[in-house]
């Protein structure tokens, strides 16, 4: 096999990205960083590597239309980030007819599903998952990369184990931000996760990363949307855009105000009024000194429903994107 860096793909062919994992040797497995594109799986395999398993992934060489920027980004962002909270790309190989990424395997399962399967969930451990999604979002800011699509089914724990780390995946929408470049105007993401500037189609920046954080905490304490209608998606995106959003009774009277003062800044409907993830990370509620330790058990059960709810929402709330 030839190195893929360096080697040139005709811009006739056609590059596809395949991303549903199957389990391999009984072992559940999970989207470990790459988007499904309009085409069936391919098999996947496990490398033993030193001291850990990997996942090779292969990715066919298609005739056919395809926005080859999005293979070039979403590859030479991966190769370059190394951050514990981040899935790592660990080598990228290329043949006539297909290209093998070799990917670090995550086996714990997403955040939200590895929430409802605890036996005791508090906003304290709200905290240390939140704090862990901020230490990867400052690493990918200040290296200059917006992540643009973050959202439950991208957050994924390293492993079964209860301290495994929980990792920030999927690139596909990701941007590098050149220096002296400081705003984006692409339309992408997931609407109930999208900023109000991604929207309304305004110049954006790394604070739309943030936004989406907020939503995030927001499900993960109550276990419903934030900006949710249930007339559609079109007054859903009229909420984001107004930033119409409150804590109902008695869903959220037992969260912290803490808790609450950290989603009302992230969820600010100015981009410039959000704290950067360096600021969140100083936040006391993710510091871990003022979330509270009770059980949460009615989150537990509406995220459960959340949970179902979403597996068949994901097809009509995809934003397609464009270079």
């Amino acid at each position: 096999m030839v190195g893929l860096l360096g080697r040139v793909i005709s811009s006739s062919q056609g590059l596809y990205l395949y991303t549903n994992i199957h389990a391999l040797s009984g072992i559940r497995t999970h989207n470990p960083g790459f988007r499904a594109s309009e085409r069936r799986s391919t098999c996947l395999r496990l490398l033993g590597y030193r001291d850990r398993q990997l996942l090779i992934t292969v990715c066919f060489i298609l005739q056919g239309r395809l926005n080859r920027k999005l293979v070039q980004t979403e590859i030479g962002i991966l190769l370059k980030l190394r951050h514990p909270h981040i899935i790592q790309l660990r080598e990228v190989f290329e043949t006539r007819t297909e290209i093998q990424l070799i990917l670090e395997l995550v086996t714990g399962g997403e955040l939200f599903e590895r929430i409802v399967e605890r036996g005791h969930y508090s906003e304290h451990d709200a905290a240390e998952a939140v704090r862990q999604i901020l230490s990867a979002l400052q690493y990918l800011h200040a290296h200059g990369v917006v992540h643009r699509d973050l959202k439950p089914e991208n957050l994924l724990y390293e492993s079964e184990h209860e301290e495994a780390h929980l990792k920030l995946a999927d690139f596909g929408l990701s941007k590098m931000l050149h220096r002296g470049d400081f705003t984006m105007k692409t339309l992408c993401g997931t609407v109930g996760y999208c900023a109000p500037e991604i929207l309304l189609n305004k110049e954006y920046d790394a604070s739309v990363d943030l936004w989406s954080l907020g939503v995030v905490t927001y499900i993960m304490l109550c276990g419903f949307e934030p900006f949710w209608d249930d007339t559609g998606e079109m007054a859903v995106c009229r909420h984001i855009v107004e930033g119409e959003f409150s804590f109902p009774s008695p869903w959220w009277d037992d969260i912290s105000d803490s808790a609450k003062n950290l989603i009302r800044q992230l969820l600010h409907i100015e981009p410039l009024k959000r704290p950067t993830a360096v600021e969140a990370l100083n936040h006391p509620w993710v510091r871990g000194e003022t979330p509270r330790r009770n059980h949460m058990g009615s989150t537990i059960k509406r995220l459960r429903e959340f949970n179902a709810r979403r597996k068949f929402r994901v097809s009509s709330c995809l934003i397609e994107f464009k270079a």
